[in-house]
């Protein structure tokens, strides 16, 4: 009987946790966020009545689990309103009033505002950050426009020299730069042609190093 009632107050709380949640998003965000944090909030109450229908010692376990939906509704709500973050690109998990904060972000600034945003609510005891950082992008981030530029010109300036050559297969040869480095891809004909673009490359103004990956066809 005891491990009955367990299950039913446990599915209980799900659905009292999604349903808050679902109405953080419906409702006046300010008026979510900024609603008294107490287990004796009527939302709270009428939440938790509503889902047992039991008895009064249901509804008494019940309320902590109501609780930490509520308070998850209010944490989902101000990700949403806050311009900086994507609420979607976040999982919001509250268990006893510790929040739990996962999902993949763009920039380590991004996921420390997401942390502070959680440990900002008063009633949320702690904040454990299981947010990831998505490969490469806080560093792609961190290029400046001047530096992106200078890469796309020292790209063109190599494959404008790799084309005029008469000997360099300059249409079968991809450039990339970043940070002044030049990445050779594709396929040539011949050793030499491979040696010939990388020191063609190499003697192009603006590059400091010349990563050669170029194979060569087998005839």
């Amino acid at each position: 009987m005891k491990q009955q009632n367990s299950l039913h107050a446990h599915e209980s709380a799900r659905r009292i946790r999604r349903g808050l949640a679902v109405a953080g998003l419906s409702l006046a965000p300010m008026a979510l966020i900024a609603a008294p944090a107490t287990a004796d909030h009527p939302v709270i109450r009428t939440a938790a009545a509503e889902s047992t229908g039991g008895s009064a010692d249901e509804q008494q376990s019940l309320s902590g689990a109501a609780y930490d939906a509520f308070l998850e509704g209010r944490l989902v709500t101000a990700y949403t309103i806050n311009r900086n973050l994507n609420p979607f690109d976040l999982s919001v998990d509250v268990t006893n009033q510790k929040a739990t904060i996962g999902g993949t972000v763009e920039t380590e600034a991004q996921r420390a505002l997401a942390i502070e945003i959680a440990a900002g609510i008063d009633p949320i005891t702690d904040v454990d950050n299981k947010i990831n950082i998505k490969a490469g992008a806080e560093e792609e981030a961190e290029r400046s426009v001047g530096e992106a530029v200078d890469d796309a010109s020292t790209t063109a300036a190599v494959k404008t020299r790799l084309l005029s050559n008469d000997v360099t297969s300059g249409l079968t040869i991809d450039v990339d730069t970043r940070d002044s480095v030049v990445t050779l891809s594709g396929q040539v004909d011949t050793p030499v042609e491979s040696d010939l673009a990388t020191q063609i490359a190499m003697n192009t103004d603006g590059v400091t190093d010349v990563v050669n990956k170029l194979t060569v066809e087998m005839s």
